[in-house]
């Protein structure tokens, strides 16, 4: 594994967890890294994670009347009227979790629990 947690044969969920935990990965709108006390916001289709404030002002600036994209390219569509996005634990059992609530597990803005999301398929 490389030091910027994309080692070869990972899984999507292996680079972002490795990525996250480094303090490497970075927001694709602003190009800063996302830190483990900042809000995020994850797609429902290609799992990439933009800060919090960042999605919602590319959100905002992109609206059309059916919505905006996923900044990520992955053309996931997100209507009007689900654009009051909050900030979730991975899993989405904890909705504005606190910094205490989340720092008692190793990787950060997990609540602990299993995810039930459903991986997609890695591309090669």
């Amino acid at each position: 594994e490389d030091a910027e947690g994309e080692g070869e044969g990972q899984s999507l969920t292996e680079r972002l967890s490795a990525q996250l935990r480094a303090g490497t990965y970075e927001c694709m709108v602003c190009c800063e890294p996302v830190r483990r006390d900042q809000p995020v916001w994850s797609c429902r289709t290609c799992y990439q994670i933009f800060h919090m404030s960042c999605i919602q002002r590319w959100g905002l600036a992109r609206l059309s009347s059916s919505g905006f994209r996923c900044p990520a390219g992955c053309q996931a569509e997100y209507k009007v009227g689900v654009f009051r996005l909050r900030y979730t634990c991975w899993c989405g059992r904890l909705t504005e979790p606190t910094g205490a609530e989340l720092s008692l597990y190793d990787l950060p803005h997990s609540c602990g629990e299993t995810c039930g999301k459903m991986q997609i398929e890695e591309r090669r």
